[in-house]
């Protein structure tokens, strides 16, 4: 509300998302009976809705002359970027990204992200751990996501606490960046 430009580009994001998935994510983000500690981790919702938010962000910036020389994007940012550099309009993308929950939600199983306070080298040097785990990213030399189904996450999160190495649980219910999401 406070900041007109981004409001007019995720309400006009938001018509388009009604016509697609057959709801507002206006509604969804701020139904009156939503609180912040309320879990928000249904692929329907946040899909679309950090697409959403980070295109709307994105052309807010241009608009108030931040102009980027180079964009680029992980994961459902690359979407964005592709459409904040002028290769594919956001509309088609948000649509393909609607279409693409369904597909997710229908072939991939449960699982999700673990953050692991290690570096690539551990990962690989500790094949019992990260058993069933596939390495998802390197964000840090320090820092990695491992991905897996549920039962895998569960077993490696608690040897990983045992051990005393932090770690910590993405609010995701599918094993993203894997071979389980192709």
């Amino acid at each position: 509300q406070q900041v007109p430009p981004f409001k007019a580009h995720f309400d006009w994001l938001d018509h388009h998302l009604q016509a697609v998935a057959g709801f507002s994510m206006v509604d969804v983000l701020y139904a009156a009976d939503r609180t912040l500690l309320d879990r928000f981790d249904q692929l329907q919702y946040t899909h679309p809705a950090l697409f959403m938010i980070q295109y709307a962000l994105a052309r807010t910036l241009i608009e108030q002359g931040v102009k980027p020389d180079r964009v680029l994007g992980i994961s459902l940012g690359e979407s964005v970027a592709l459409c904040i550099a002028g290769v594919l309009p956001a509309a088609q993308v948000l649509s393909a990204l609607v279409r693409q929950t369904h597909f997710i939600e229908a072939y991939c199983p449960e699982g999700g992200l673990l953050a692991v306070l290690r570096g690539a080298d551990f990962f690989a040097s500790q094949p019992a751990l990260f058993q069933h785990c596939e390495l998802a990213a390197v964000s840090t030399p320090q820092l990695i996501c491992v991905a897996a189904t549920t039962a895998a996450l569960d077993r490696t999160e608690a040897l990983l606490k045992r051990q005393s190495i932090a770690c910590e649980r993405l609010p995701l219910q599918q094993p993203f960046h894997s071979s389980h999401s192709d």
